[in-house]
């Protein structure tokens, strides 16, 4: 009889604790050498520009040297990866049998004291003494800083505009030298304008800026 009343008492106390305890969330854990993890806002983030459709077939310039890139239209596929000259065509479209104007680039690594250069600006047709920087700025364009200078040079019905985008690797100057060449339309007579396209700036040189911004400097 003594052992069955100690035997309730116990089942008792039993019950009493499930109760009291089925009202109480249990403690969290952590785990042994885990640390918690660091909001996301305070997070630095990385944003990385997408590629732009109108580059993405372009074919890639890439230096053996310092090993840099950039991208430009594949209107004819060198046989080189580092091409010393670069046809670019021309921006007029359908002009048949017309002279238009026509562009081109090339790639030049310079030595800091290469005398083509003043004040990390590249002069196509040469500085002459004294003369001072006109027609130049300074830009930065994907993280890098950028000497841009514009020229331009006309003879016997011909027009030359060259427009120098420099970098620097160290003590050695990158220049992306382009080049549109057109003539005096008006050589041509009273119809001309069938015969000819005339030089426009912002046509015939919107691509060199676009060449410029796929350019990568060598990744490390």
């Amino acid at each position: 009889m003594l052992a069955y009343l100690h035997m309730k008492r116990l089942l008792s106390l039993f019950a009493m604790t499930v109760l009291l305890g089925a009202g109480c969330s249990p403690a969290p854990t952590v785990e042994t050498g885990t640390t918690p993890e660091t909001p996301a806002a305070n997070q630095p983030s990385v944003s990385v520009p997408p590629e732009d459709p109108a580059t993405k077939d372009w074919l890639t310039y890439s230096s053996r040297q310092f090993g840099f890139t950039f991208k430009y239209p594949k209107h004819i596929i060198p046989t080189d990866l580092e091409p010393r000259e670069i046809p670019l065509g021309t921006a007029v479209e359908n002009y048949g049998s017309k002279n238009v104007p026509v562009r081109w680039m090339q790639v030049l690594l310079l030595r800091s004291d290469d005398p083509g250069l003043k004040e990390h600006y590249y002069s196509a047709n040469g500085w002459t003494e004294g003369e001072e920087l006109t027609d130049a700025k300074t830009e930065t364009i994907g993280g890098l800083t950028w000497y841009i200078l514009k020229e331009s040079d006309a003879a016997a019905g011909n027009r030359y505009s060259t427009h120098s985008y420099t970098t620097t690797i160290g003590y050695t100057h990158v220049v992306l030298l382009f080049k549109v060449h057109s003539v005096a339309c008006q050589n041509y007579g009273e119809d001309w304008q069938e015969k000819c396209v005339e030089f426009d700036e912002a046509r015939d040189t919107e691509l060199f800026r676009k060449i410029v911004e796929t350019y990568k400097p060598k990744s490390e």
